[in-house]
């Protein structure tokens, strides 16, 4: 069984009717969700230090983490405003969000530099 285009939570809903018909033990049906899921929670998974043996507690990871990764594909899609523009380089320096005026290289903006603790 995959997750296709279904969120985690459907997946996971039809995941949970068939392991239990199936009597799957939680180590056997965590191998296999995982196995199904996307590769995107797969890899999200591989990059972090836990190692979940119940299936319920990596179902429940599954759906906050496809939760922050949408949220974050949500983000990132949206269009600059015009005091919060993409990555420039400036004098040698990245700078976030910030419009430079005039040629005294004074910034303004949320985000001055990655050295400034003030956004």
């Amino acid at each position: 069984m995959k997750q296709g285009r279904r969120s985690v939570t459907e997946y996971s809903n039809e995941f949970h009717l068939v392991a239990s018909e199936a009597e799957l033990d939680d180590s056997t049906g965590g191998a296999l969700l995982l196995g199904g899921m996307n590769t995107e929670l797969q890899n999200a998974l591989g990059l972090s230090s836990k190692e979940y043996e119940d299936l319920e507690v990596l179902a429940q990871w599954a759906i906050r983490k496809e939760t922050k990764l949408t949220s974050v594909r949500h983000i990132q899609g949206s269009t600059p405003t015009k005091n919060m523009q993409r990555e420039t380089h400036h004098d040698g320096k990245l700078v976030r969000g910030t419009q430079v005026h005039g040629n005294a290289g004074k910034r303004q903006g949320p985000y001055q530099d990655q050295n400034t603790t003030t956004r």
